[in-house]
């Protein structure tokens, strides 16, 4: 997060790699910190594509290639990272729509590839801490956070932690992204979720959202 700006050319810069590596654009490297949320929405893709291997074999390439991601960014000099878990997907609008489940219910079946995506990615960054030197990586349990926003949303002020504020199609609005033709909700901050997607509001969340932005351990 920037807050006073930044000025690329106070620190030069050059085509070729080894020109660049010279200034103090690699200092500025070393010492930002780089938010990682991704996986969910492969998960949730997952079951509405085709399924050429078991779940564990796909949860297993995904975590081989975010690892690789991840290794990339080391060796470009990025030292410090908050990685950011699965969310639990079965629980936006899109899902419950797609499910026709009723009430506050998820789908199950995709919060628990969550889970298990969770659980192996927890596993790579304690490997990465201990093998890349200098490398500091946090897990943040976005699926937690999430579970408890959507289940005590009242909670956090409210009213709808169900359903999308901006609705086009489907009992909670979910079938369909946000457009120009959707209908949007007079009051946008009663809602988690914006659209059928994972648009979570953040009013109400400030607490939350800064335990991510500013961990103690970076």
């Amino acid at each position: 997060m920037l807050l006073q700006g930044v000025n690329y050319a106070s620190s030069a810069s050059g085509i070729s790699n080894s020109t660049g590596s010279i200034f103090v654009a690699q200092k500025l490297l070393r010492r930002a910190i780089y938010g990682i949320a991704i996986g969910s929405n492969d998960i949730m893709f997952r079951e509405t594509s085709p399924k050429p291997m078991s779940d564990k074999a796909f949860l297993d390439l995904l975590i081989s290639r975010l690892k690789l991601g991840l290794r990339t960014l080391y060796n470009l000099n990025a030292r410090k990272f908050i990685v950011g878990n699965a969310g639990p997907g079965g629980c936006i609008p899109w899902e419950k729509d797609l499910h026709f489940l009723p009430g506050g219910t998820c789908a199950r079946v995709v919060n628990k590839m969550a889970r298990m995506y969770n659980n192996k990615l927890k596993r790579l960054l304690v490997e990465l801490n201990k093998d890349l030197k200098g490398a500091n990586f946090v897990y943040a349990d976005i699926y937690q956070i999430l579970t408890d926003l959507t289940e005590n949303y009242v909670s956090y002020g409210f009213e709808n932690g169900i359903s999308a504020c901006c609705s086009t199609a489907g009992p909670r609005g979910g079938l369909i992204l946000c457009n120009p033709l959707a209908k949007v909700c007079p009051d946008r901050s009663k809602y988690v979720f914006w659209d059928p997607d994972y648009q979570p509001l953040l009013s109400g969340m400030d607490p939350r959202i800064h335990t991510l932005i500013c961990p103690d351990k970076l």
